[in-house]
């Protein structure tokens, strides 16, 4: 099975990384292996790897982990950093066109998505899941907990990257 996943930094990439595909190969996106059988393309989605990304999506299954953007923000300024809007523009307004099996790995009923990957790729993927996090664990928090983001505020400006949280997180 050749997988893409496509990726905002602190979304749970590691969990698709390492829990979901770690047994299969990595595949380097620079060069792609159209005579492949197994293997992830991976990778976040700064602007330089959407070009790459665009040619696998059309060719392979896409699966994206999610949390919300405040989540997302939270986890950010922990390792003091900001918030990409360019990431999140490029899933909305790019790859969310390519149906991507999404996996919100911080809302309640996550296990619906994974039931629906796990139909979906003819998986079979348990549904209770470790928690992958890194030196900073904001795996607990919920985006209604916590306050708003002049951040999140202003990536929600653009009209595809909050129509697709407002679909996702409805």
């Amino acid at each position: 099975m050749i997988i893409v996943a496509p990726t905002c930094m602190h979304t749970g990439s590691h969990f698709v990384f390492e829990y979901l595909f770690g047994h299969l190969p990595k595949l380097n996106m620079q060069f792609p292996n159209y005579g492949a059988t197994d293997g992830l393309y991976f990778n976040h989605l700064i602007d330089r790897n959407i070009a790459m990304f665009k040619p696998l999506m059309e060719k392979y299954p896409v699966v994206v982990p999610l949390r919300h953007p405040l989540v997302v923000a939270a986890s950010h300024t922990a390792k003091l950093r900001s918030l990409d809007h360019r990431q999140w523009i490029n899933l909305a307004e790019t790859v969310d066109s390519f149906n991507p099996y999404y996996l919100p790995v911080d809302r309640p009923d996550r296990n619906d998505y994974m039931i629906a990957l796990n139909k979906g790729l003819g998986t079979d993927f348990p549904l209770e899941w470790p928690v992958y996090g890194g030196r900073t664990d904001t795996s607990a928090l919920r985006h209604y907990d916590l306050e708003p983001d002049p951040h999140v505020d202003k990536l929600l400006e653009n009209d595809a990257v909050r129509n697709l949280i407002e679909r996702i997180y409805k």
